[in-house]
């Protein structure tokens, strides 16, 4: 890739340890006339501003303009003490869960942090992301709403009781002070939203135990972490370079990962292609030290290699890389997507399946629900025939100029 020097000066900061080639490369590029402005507009797009801070530090923090560094460290002292907070609100919740009998694992956010970055303040995080098991889904919202949380949806009752039976996999919780925002999760990916589905039933079999702030919680094992970290990431296609780093961290912590396991597994489910992305993109922007039979087999697969030429065009546009349409957000899914089955029924359950969006529209009767397999169809028409007529119009009317 052909970066600008600002580009190239994140990539440089977006890990917790720099080597000696890296501190070399960074001290070249501050030589450089820096874009200040959009440094820290890059940096705070894709949550890396704790890291660039601390790393800018520690390499010729003279060559940083003064206003800079301290928009930096005003930024770095407050994302820690954030987090400092959401770390004590995550373990309440954990205590209050495991004191009604709901299996809950925290996963990203404040663990990720302190397990693979090694500090809470390295990393940027706005919400709380907890995974329990679907029967458990009704009760943790019920406690989580006597506890001083609102379920941060429009639905009415009738929709709400709907929505909690259905295969959407997160609810969103806000604390009524404002100052927290849980996740509540069933599942990494539904079949609705995304072509792969990642069974998690298995991964919770695997749960291993790691002391966080003074006590033992419940995580996943590091090479089901790391699996869950590269289908996250596909799913929001790896449009933030920090989600791309936590794979990078991940893996460098964890030396001693069961690779083969791991390739076994991915194969077997049908998500190797999502998997050799995220570490393509791990290796490749961020130096993540793969095996030498696992660098042979990422490099291998041509779909994996176009797929992070477009990831790596987007993460550096100018403006926000997630601004993209539906339709591009589904070819990518198609393209991630390894198997025929698995794209077949993606595209058949994103043209029928009803929607939250549906249920808002059209608010029906329990007994009417039905009609949504009816309605979702006519609404995709009308929004995408809309769009379609209108850019047709406008070119049109552009060729009349």
């Amino acid at each position: 890739m052909n970066l600008r020097p600002e580009n190239e000066l994140l990539l440089c900061c977006a890990r917790t340890q720099l080597h000696a080639e890296k501190v070399e490369r960074m001290s070249v590029l501050l030589q450089t006339e820096m874009d200040w402005p959009y440094v820290s507009h890059l940096g705070g797009r894709h949550g890396l501003i704790p890291l660039l801070y601390k790393n800018l530090k520690s390499v010729c923090p003279e060559r940083v303009p003064e206003s800079v560094m301290d928009n930096f460290r005003n930024h770095f002292l407050l994302n820690a003490g954030h987090n400092v907070l959401r770390t004590r609100e995550l373990l309440t919740l954990l205590d209050l869960f495991e004191t009604h009998h709901v299996h809950a694992i925290p996963y990203k956010g404040p663990v990720l942090a302190a397990s693979v970055y090694g500090d809470l303040a390295l990393r940027q995080f706005s919400d709380l992301d907890i995974l329990v098991q679907k029967q458990d889904i009704p009760k943790a919202k019920d406690l989580l709403i006597s506890n001083g949380y609102r379920w941060l949806s429009e639905l009415n009752p009738t929709q709400q009781t709907a929505y909690l039976r259905s295969d959407s996999g997160s609810f969103v919780f806000q604390k009524d002070d404002g100052r927290a925002v849980v996740e509540v999760d069933r599942e990494i990916t539904t079949l609705r939203e995304f072509p792969f589905w990642l069974d998690l039933e298995p991964l919770w079999r695997r749960l291993v135990w790691i002391s966080f702030e003074g006590r033992k919680v419940p995580v996943f094992s590091p090479e089901d972490l790391l699996l869950i970290l590269c289908v996250h990431g596909a799913k929001h296609r790896w449009d933030q370079l920090n989600w791309i780093c936590d794979l990078a961290e991940l893996i460098r912590v964890h030396q001693g990962l069961d690779w083969g396991g791991l390739l076994e597994r991915a194969s077997a489910l049908g998500c190797e292609r999502i998997l050799f992305l995220g570490l393509s993109l791990a290796q490749d922007l961020l130096g993540a030290p793969l095996p030498s039979h696992v660098l042979k087999r990422v490099e291998s697969d041509a779909a994996v290699r176009s797929l992070a030429r477009d990831v790596c065009e987007r993460l550096f546009l100018d403006g926000n890389g997630s601004s993209h349409g539906a339709f591009g957000l589904s070819s990518f899914y198609l393209r991630v997507s390894e198997r025929l089955r698995d794209r077949a029924a993606y595209c058949l359950r994103l043209a029928f399946t009803p929607t939250v969006g549906d249920w808002e529209l059209l608010p029906l009767p329990q007994s009417f629900a039905f009609v949504y397999y009816f309605v979702h169809p006519m609404v995709l028409t009308v929004k995408y025939g809309m769009k379609s007529l209108k850019h047709l119009l406008n070119r049109k009317n552009g060729s009349y100029q």
